[in-house]
């Protein structure tokens, strides 16, 4: 077979792909699928953080287009870039709310691929600017409370419940006593399932529906719900991309059945993921892969 005709099968295969069904456009087009990208890493270095998520947004992009899209007639995806490096990190994180916010009537899923975890902070104070009760998992081994003086990749958490209040719900899942301060814990109102309590209520993450399911219904009802999922929190024997590998993580089969769950309960959905680091992924993109598979299911499921 001619070079020509290997060429021209792999150029139709891309008609198949997701990428053919992402708009990078039209502006005006109603999408079921709003894919948001945001490349910094001065929140990752300001809390002490090896660089390389900056990368992180681009990566995952370049793997999830090559992925097929499943069913031609559902999906309209519309992907936008809204970083906007600033040297000053409080003001930054200001526009990034900004432009975020202007972006979330575009679908009914809308899913922000960031960098360091500090991007949550906008992607949620956006969704609080017109909803009076913001409901968050954060799926983490680290609270990301932390009380320092400058802002970063550590305190998002902090600044969200100073700045909404009683506005913002709390729970924090798969989190580490050996990965946090004492005083992450202070002076904040959250729930925090540890990694031991979740596995102990899980059967070791097997038997996840009743917890699920007790996880959803212990919100207001007439809270926004937003999962982040800070991918520092997987197991490293499935993610070793990421600053801080975890010897003792959430598996991705218990965040399949999350994020299944949760689009079948809620009609509009906010999905955030944070801190893939590529630079230390390895050849075989094996830990973008995983996430993308992630976001596959997202946009597939129900």
């Amino acid at each position: 077979m001619r070079w020509e005709e290997v060429n021209k099968n792999l150029s139709s295969r891309v008609d198949d792909s997701i990428k053919a069904k992402i708009n990078n456009t039209n502006k005006n087009i109603k999408e079921n699928v709003h894919l948001i990208t945001s490349s910094s890493d001065t929140g990752v270095i300001r809390n002490g953080g090896r660089n390389g998520s900056l990368y992180g947004p681009r990566a995952i992009m370049a793997t999830l287009s090559k992925m097929a899209n499943t069913n031609t007639n559902k999906n309209i995806f519309h992907s936008e870039t809204v970083t906007n490096e600033d040297e000053n990190f409080d003001r930054f994180q200001v526009e990034q709310t900004e432009l975020i916010k202007n972006l979330l009537n575009k679908g009914d899923s809308t899913i922000h691929i960031g960098s360091g975890h500090d991007g949550i902070y906008p992607f949620i104070k956006a969704i609080a600017a017109t909803n009076s009760k913001i409901g968050v998992i954060n799926i983490d081994a680290h609270l990301d409370t932390r009380k320092d003086q400058v802002h970063h990749s550590g305190t998002p958490f902090r600044q969200l419940a100073d700045e909404l209040g009683e506005k913002l719900e709390l729970i924090q899942i798969g989190i580490h006593d050996f990965a946090n301060a004492s005083s992450n814990y202070q002076d904040i109102k959250m729930n925090i399932v540890t990694m031991k309590e979740l596995k102990s209520q899980t059967q070791n993450m097997n038997q996840n529906k009743s917890f699920i399911e007790n996880l959803f219904s212990s919100f207001s009802e007439n809270a926004v719900i937003i999962i982040s999922i800070d991918i520092d929190a997987i197991d490293g024997s499935e993610m070793k991309a990421v600053s801080a590998v975890n010897h003792d993580g959430i598996t991705l089969a218990f965040l399949r059945e999350l994020l299944s769950r949760y689009k079948e309960i809620y009609p509009k959905h906010y999905l955030g993921l944070y801190e893939y680091n590529p630079l230390f992924d390895d050849l075989g993109t094996t830990g973008a892969r995983a996430i993308c598979s992630l976001i596959h299911q997202f946009f597939y499921s129900n």
